[in-house]
Parts: structure tokens; C-alpha cells; sequence
């Protein structure tokens, strides 16, 4: 789910947990260079405090955590990964879909846009990092990549609204088909 900083991504996460996905990493997850299967890199869920009060509705354990002041004066609780990259099964490394969500208030309840390649392409090289320089063969393989991915940006208001629009989307028969984060 790349995203900019405070879209919503990691309460949709939280939410998504709760409703039996399972969880690899928060903001960070590596491709692998071959095949772009992702592996999930074991980092706790960050809770901002403005989302603590919906996340404790649906992970009840979130109050009982720690709070921890980060060096941006943002108090935060970690929730500890659920899954653990061991867990996985290699279909279940195989991104199927990137989603990039982001919280408006005013606006739709939940409201999908499917991407087109030039857009995804965009998406990604905004919101990821890369290990190495960019060279023309890797964007050209990333592009070859995104056209066998679903790529969707999600304006949601309501976050149970966001998760169904999430379950809707990955119920689409698919091989291999494995649900997670």
C-alpha cells in the first residue's frame, strides 16, 4: 500500500489484521529483483495517536501497549508483526495488487480507481525507494511487472467501507491466491 506519510495506511492495515489478513511489514517490504515477490520486512505496526481510539476497537490488545514518543514528537504504540516471513507460502509472495489508499473525511465511504500502468509506474517510483540506482532495464522490467499487478488508488471515509472495497477487490479468482499485507 504505497502511500504518502499519513494517508491512512496503517490503520486500513490494523484493520485488514483484525479482519484475518495476515501481516508483513509496515512501511517497509523488499522485491525481490528476479521476480518482484515480495518479502516483508518484520517491522511493528506504527498506531499514530489520532488513530488509537478506531484501532482499539478492532485490536483490543492496542491500549495495553506502550506509548513511545518518536524523534518527530509523534506519540505512537507499535503493534508487533502478526506474521512472520517464515509463515509464508511463495504463492502468497506474489503481489497481486498495490492499493494506495488515503483518508478523506468528506469524502466517499470507499471509492476504488483502477490505475493504468503509466499512473502505477508513477505511484511506485513516488512512494518506494530503491536499493540501487534506477537504470533502464529496471524500469523497464518494473513496467512489465505492473502490467500483470491491479493497480488502484482508495479514497475512503469509512473504514469499514474501505476494507470491504478491499475484500470485494481480492475475491476476483485469481491463481494462487493467498490473502495478505
Amino acid at each position: 500500500m504505497p502511500a504518502a506519510a499519513g494517508s491512512g495506511k496503517s490503520v486500513l492495515t490494523a484493520a485488514l489484521m483484525a479482519g484475518g489478513w495476515k501481516y508483513l511489514s509496515d512501511d517497509t517490504a523488499l522485491l525481490e529483483d528476479r521476480d518482484f515477490a515480495v518479502e516483508g520486512v518484520c517491522y511493528s505496526l506504527t498506531i499514530k495517536q489520532g488513530g488509537w481510539d478506531v484501532v482499539s476497537r478492532l485490536l483490543p490488545e492496542l491500549p495495553r501497549l506502550p506509548v513511545h514518543i518518536r524523534p518527530d514528537r509523534q506519540r505512537v504504540r507499535y503493534l508487533p508483526p502478526i506474521m512472520r516471513q517464515a509463515d509464508s507460502r511463495p504463492d502468497e509472495r506474489k503481489v497481486r495488487w498495490i492499493v494506495s489508499p488515503r483518508f478523506a473525511s468528506s469524502g466517499p465511504p470507499a471509492a476504488l480507481k483502477r490505475l493504468g500502468r503509466a499512473e502505477a509506474l508513477r505511484l511506485v517510483l513516488a512512494n518506494c525507494g530503491w536499493v540501487r540506482p534506477l537504470d533502464l532495464e529496471t524500469i523497464d522490467r518494473t513496467i512489465a511487472w505492473l502490467d500483470a499487478v491491479e493497480s488502484y488508488d482508495l479514497v475512503y471515509s469509512s473504514l469499514s467501507a474501505a476494507v470491504e472495497a478491499i475484500e470485494a477487490m481480492t475475491m476476483k479468482p485469481q491463481a494462487g491466491a493467498g490473502r495478505g499485507l
